[in-house]
C-alpha cells in the first residue's frame, strides 16, 4: 500500500533533518517517523 498522499515527501525530509540535527548519526527510522507524526511503516 502506498502512503496517504496527504503525507508528502517535504513533511518527511524536514522530520529527517530534524532526527539527524537532534539525534546524530545513530537515528533510527522510529525517530524520522516521531517527528513526522506518521507510523514507522509509512
Amino acid at each position: 500500500m502506498a502512503r496517504p498522499k496527504t503525507i508528502t515527501d517535504e513533511r518527511l525530509l524536514t522530520a529527517l533533518a530534524q532526527a539527524i540535527s537532534e539525534v546524530g548519526p545513530g537515528f533510527t527510522v522510529a525517530d524520522v517517523a516521531a517527528r513526522a507524526g506518521v507510523s514507522v511503516g509509512t
